[in-house]
């Protein structure tokens, strides 16, 4: 008849089945291959989809990346689902996956508890981890056809993207491990949902130093125009700063004396021929000038969207700008009465070399002193076609903010497109009765 239990064959030991005797423990452990480092994880998107007619399953990959965005919009989802709480439960335990955790061992809480480091504050994190990059266009958000872009924002987004970081555009449901926010008028409304550690930058931010740059290795970056997608042009600069001190400027305080920054064939892009140039006064830098004659030719085409100072214009610039390839306009500014000769000097040069007048585009600052800006309107009018755009001065640094008069002339006057056919004085008696109504109707 069978023992209930068997004898260990090393040291005769009774053992129940299955049972290893201790005996030989130390002997098992020295022979035990050494366990291999757990792999790790990878997470992926499977979609099921249900044949309503035959109720035939079908389940496959899909070919995207598992990364906070597919996190957050789960989450958002229907939190009823039985399948998305398993999901949720299961994404709690391993934290590590998302990104907003860096992992960093060495330090307590992870990007929460780095250093950061930058000339203008750290804009990484010093461990080398994959950040999460939240971007904030104010012009964007409160313009909503606003479509120019943001350089500052496409350099900041070029350089995190190269480091491995995924960038998107900033949503208050969202969390981040560094938000970015620029401001460029001072007219913008802030965004109060922001996160209080943004990195804010821009002329529109009134409590931030106007001279406030970008860290070198950020302004090194080529910009990245995929943020922008209906962006089908270049932009950038030639030149940085000017050497004047208009009193409703602030390039000179922001940027310094005029400077060489880039040349043209490093801001073009391969995708197309069209470069529009921000420079505050290009043709005040012998440097600025060489580089538009270089580009003569070159399949480009240009716009100048700052407009030019025309008292600088001789027969040779005028050479220059007529032999380029314009988008549309070659732009000068008027913002004062003694420029008026200048204009009508540069547009007679520019039509020597086959410009006319509806080539040609003005900015037109609007003071307090609205006679004086229309003065200066109905002598440009005498160059027949000329497109004029008129800019009430604001400064809110300054408390420099237009008034009821300076709107309308701006709004109703000149872009209204009445100063083709009437003066500003004719104007203002045609609308006589309903300016009463409206100032009655406010007081």
């Amino acid at each position: 008849m069978g023992t209930p239990y068997r004898e260990c064959p090393n040291c005769g030991a009774h053992l129940d089945a299955g049972e290893l005797c201790d005996c030989r423990r130390s002997e098992r452990e020295t022979r035990r291959p050494e366990q291999e480092p757990r792999k790790p994880m990878r997470l992926m998107a499977i979609c099921r989809e249900i044949d309503k007619d035959t109720g035939r399953i079908a389940v496959y990959p899909l070919k995207t990346e598992i990364d906070d965005r597919i996190f957050g919009g789960i989450e958002n989802s229907g939190n009823d689902e039985p399948g998305i709480a398993v999901f949720h439960s299961c994404v709690g335990a391993l934290g590590k996956v998302r990104n907003r955790d860096c992992g960093n061992s060495e330090t307590p809480g992870g990007h929460n508890g780095q250093t950061w480091t930058t000339s203008a504050e750290l804009w990484s994190c010093e461990a080398g981890c994959a950040m999460r990059i939240g971007l904030h266009d104010a012009e964007q958000e409160y313009m909503k056809h606003k479509t120019f872009p943001n350089y500052a924002l496409m350099k900041i987004s070029a350089y995190h993207k190269a480091r491995g970081d995924s960038v998107e555009w900033w949503s208050p449901m969202c969390h981040y491990d560094r938000v970015y926010s620029s401001k460029v008028f001072d007219f913008t409304p802030e965004n109060l949902y922001l996160p209080p550690d943004t990195i804010r930058g821009g002329t529109g931010y009134d409590d931030i130093p106007l001279n406030q740059k970008l860290p070198p290795e950020i302004d090194a970056a080529f910009p990245d125009y995929s943020i922008y997608p209906e962006c089908d042009y270049a932009i950038g600069y030639l030149t940085r700063g000017c050497p004047n001190h208009c009193p409703w400027c602030v390039v000179p305080e922001k940027e310094g004396g005029i400077k060489p920054y880039r040349e043209w064939k490093q801001i073009v892009r391969p995708d197309t021929n069209k470069l529009v140039l921000m420079d505050n006064n290009i043709l005040a830098s012998e440097y600025g000038v060489s580089q538009l004659e270089s580009m003569i030719g070159s399949g480009y085409a240009i716009d100048l969207n700052q407009g030019m100072d025309a008292r600088l214009v001789d027969d040779h610039i005028a050479g220059i700008l007529a032999r380029l390839t314009w988008i549309r306009f070659i732009r000068f500014s008027c913002d004062q009465i003694p420029q008026i000769e200048a204009i009508e000097r540069a547009a007679e040069l520019l039509g020597n070399h086959g410009k006319k007048p509806y080539n040609l585009f003005i900015y037109l600052l609007v003071t307090e002193d609205v006679e004086n800006a229309a003065y200066r309107v109905e002598r440009l009018k005498r160059l027949k076609g000329i497109s004029i755009y008129a800019q009430p001065e604001r400064n809110e640094r300054k408390g420099i903010i237009p008034n009821a008069l300076q709107k309308e002339f701006a709004q109703r006057f000149i872009y209204g497109r009445s100063y083709l056919k009437e003066s500003w004085g004719e104007y203002l008696e045609r609308h006589k009765e309903r300016r009463l109504h409206e100032w009655s109707a406010t007081t």
